[in-house]
């Protein structure tokens, strides 16, 4: 499926409404999580459908379908008994790792492309991905890999259909996103001075948006407004974090440079954008993530309720502005 067609439909568009009356009670929300877990997991098995055509498609479905199930086990970790919660993370982990290799051949060349360099930046930067092509598994082990991981996907729907109790409370939801809001915040902050920090704040965030999806499914303009800019940050950190790859695979590479190549202006390249992205997401980042988690997790409650309150006489009175 192309980036156009997942665009035009969005995960809220795809789960049907899940809350009413400014309540994430009023439906089944074990039904709820369990649907999006095998909707994550259909998609990661269309995904892999794609790997002997396009290998590169096919990793980037499937680790997009394993970080929606993290945020989903996130969301309601508080609700599953003894280590179930990390055995269900250490899973997706270790599945989204064996996929990493395959995104790095997918994800580098479009980055530096994008970069102005210099006419021996440029013959630096061709040869380092020449390189990375080499040291690349097959597209058969990129198969095997992608089909490897949509397995233990199907064993973490399962496992996490088996341990949810009977009903989810409503206090589950609200614990899962102010606890996911909590630490994309504190990696906000630790990201002036840390990639690291840099990373997990992107990953932070898109599980954020994830679970968002799945909470304020059919709610209304106001709550949109609350959580599209989020969505919006998710993306354009995305951009942030494919630098870091980029950074850290040159300087793996950066032997297959030509003689007399010390890759410092390259670096310099991508060091300088990765600063002028990075000041830019944090800045933009700081309002959204200016409240402590469980603050955030009423406010998106109270939005939505105000979404769905009927419109008063006074409002019903107002005259048109068209």
């Amino acid at each position: 499926m192309s980036e156009a067609k997942v665009a035009a439909y969005p995960e809220h568009d795809k789960l049907g409404p899940l809350a009413h009356g400014g309540q994430w009670g009023d439906a089944d929300r074990r039904a709820a999580v369990i649907a999006a877990m095998r909707q994550a997991l259909a998609d990661g098995r269309a995904a892999a459908q794609r790997a002997q055509a396009n290998p590169g498609e096919a990793v980037h479905g499937v680790r997009k379908a394993l970080r929606r199930a993290r945020a989903l086990v996130e969301l309601i970790a508080g609700a599953l008994p003894g280590r179930e919660r990390d055995d269900l993370i250490d899973s997706i982990r270790i599945a989204r790792r064996s996929l990493s290799s395959a995104r790095d051949l997918d994800v580098a060349p479009a980055v530096l492309a994008q970069l102005e360099l210099g006419d021996a930046d440029k013959v630096a930067a061709s040869a380092i991905i020449a390189a990375l092509r080499e040291a690349s598994p097959p597209p058969a082990d990129a198969s095997k890999a992608v089909a490897e991981a949509v397995e233990r996907l199907a064993h973490v729907a399962d496992a996490l259909d088996a341990a949810l109790p009977p009903a989810l409370d409503d206090a589950s939801f609200a614990e899962g996103l102010a606890a996911t809001y909590k630490r994309a915040r504190r990696a906000r902050r630790g990201a002036k001075k840390s990639r690291r920090r840099m990373h997990t704040f992107r990953r932070r965030t898109k599980e954020l948006t994830h679970q968002l999806a799945l909470i304020t499914a059919g709610s209304g303009e106001g709550t949109r407004n609350l959580v599209d800019p989020i969505d919006e940050l998710s993306k354009s950190l995305g951009d942030v974090v494919d630098l870091i790859l980029v950074r850290d695979l040159t300087r793996a590479h950066i032997e297959s440079a030509p003689a007399g190549f010390d890759g410092a202006s390259l670096l310099a390249a991508i060091d300088a954008k990765y600063d002028e992205l990075a000041s830019a997401v944090r800045k933009s980042g700081k309002e959204l993530f200016d409240r402590t988690g469980k603050r955030f997790a009423k406010k998106v409650r109270r939005t939505m309720a105000k979404d769905r309150e009927p419109p008063t006489a006074a409002d019903a009175e107002m005259p048109s502005t068209d």
